[in-house]
C-alpha cells in the first residue's frame, strides 16, 4: 500500500468544481491500494480561503476527510520544515506538506508540482498513469 499525501490544491479543486484526481484517489483508497494522508496544515490553508465560508464547501471537505488520515505536525516535522523553508525558499504551508510526505515515505498528490520540484527525497504522485 502506498501512502499518498494530499496537497491543498487537490482539495480546493474538488470544492470548486470537482476533481478527477480526488475521485481517482478516493477510488484507489476504497480498493485498499493507497492510504490517503492529509497534513493538518492543509486544513488550515484550506479554511483560510473565502470559499470555506459556504456551508456546501464545508460539507464537501468534511466528507473528503472521512476518507483521509489527518496527521498533525510535531516537533520533528516542524524542524525539518524549517530546513526546507531555509534551503528551498518554500512557503511554510508547502514545507510542512513536503516534510510530511517525506516522513511518511509517501507520494505527494498536488496540482502545483512546480512548488515542490527539486526537493530531495520528495516523490510526486503521477496522477496521469
Amino acid at each position: 500500500m502506498v501512502n499518498i499525501i494530499v496537497d491543498t490544491s487537490v482539495l480546493i479543486e474538488e470544492v470548486r468544481r470537482g476533481s478527477e484526481l480526488w475521485q481517482k484517489l478516493k477510488k484507489e483508497s476504497k480498493k485498499g491500494n493507497i492510504k490517503l494522508i492529509c497534513p493538518s496544515i492543509v486544513l488550515t490553508e484550506l479554511w483560510a480561503g473565502a470559499s470555506m465560508e459556504k456551508d456546501k464547501a464545508v460539507e464537501i471537505v468534511e466528507r473528503m476527510m472521512e476518507t483521509a488520515i489527518i496527521i498533525d505536525v510535531g516537533q520533528d516535522l516542524a524542524k525539518k520544515a524549517g530546513e526546507i523553508i531555509r534551503n528551498y525558499k518554500l512557503s511554510g504551508f508547502d514545507a510542512i506538506i513536503a516534510v510530511t510526505c517525506i516522513a511518511y515515505k509517501g507520494e505527494l498528490a498536488t496540482l502545483n508540482t512546480k512548488h515542490f520540484v527539486g526537493i530531495k527525497g520528495l516523490k510526486l504522485y503521477n496522477h496521469t498513469k
